[in-house]
C-alpha cells in the first residue's frame, strides 16, 4: 500500500474515533486583509466614498486644532472640497492665505488627482 493511502486511512480512522474530521489545512486559500478590502471596497462602488471620509477625518490633523474648531469639511463634489467656516473673516482669510498650503498638502496625503481645488464658505 502506497504512503498517501496509509495517510488517508489514518486520517479517516481517526476522525471516526473522533467523531469529527480534521479541519482542512485552508492556508494556501487565506489573504491578508489589506489585499482583500480594497477590492471589496471597489466592487461594491464604495472606494471613492471612503476616500472622501477619510479626507475629511484627517481635516483637524491637516489645519491644526484652531481652524478644525471654526471650520467644517462638508462634502467633495467633482473634486471640489468644500468646507464650512463659522466666522466670515476667517473664511477669507482661508481662502487668501491658507488654500494653497492645505491644497498641496491634501494632494500630498491623498493623491494630486483627488482634490483639485477647495471652497471656503461661511456658514
Amino acid at each position: 500500500m502506497k504512503r498517501s493511502g496509509k495517510n488517508r486511512i489514518h486520517k479517516r480512522v481517526l476522525a471516526e474515533w473522533r467523531g469529527a474530521s480534521e479541519p482542512r489545512d485552508t492556508s494556501a486559500r487565506t489573504k491578508e486583509i489589506s489585499q482583500v478590502v480594497p477590492k471589496l471596497l471597489q466592487s461594491l462602488g464604495l472606494k471613492e466614498r471612503f476616500e472622501e471620509e477619510e479626507m475629511m477625518g484627517a481635516w483637524r490633523e491637516l489645519v491644526g486644532d484652531f481652524l478644525a474648531t471654526h471650520s467644517q469639511p462638508v462634502s467633495i463634489k467633482r473634486k471640489v472640497l468644500l468646507v464650512q467656516v463659522l466666522q466670515p473673516t476667517l473664511c477669507y482669510d482661508m481662502e487668501r492665505t491658507l488654500k494653497p498650503r492645505l491644497l498641496a498638502q491634501i494632494r500630498n496625503r491623498f493623491g494630486a488627482e483627488k482634490i483639485r481645488d477647495i471652497r471656503f464658505v461661511p456658514g
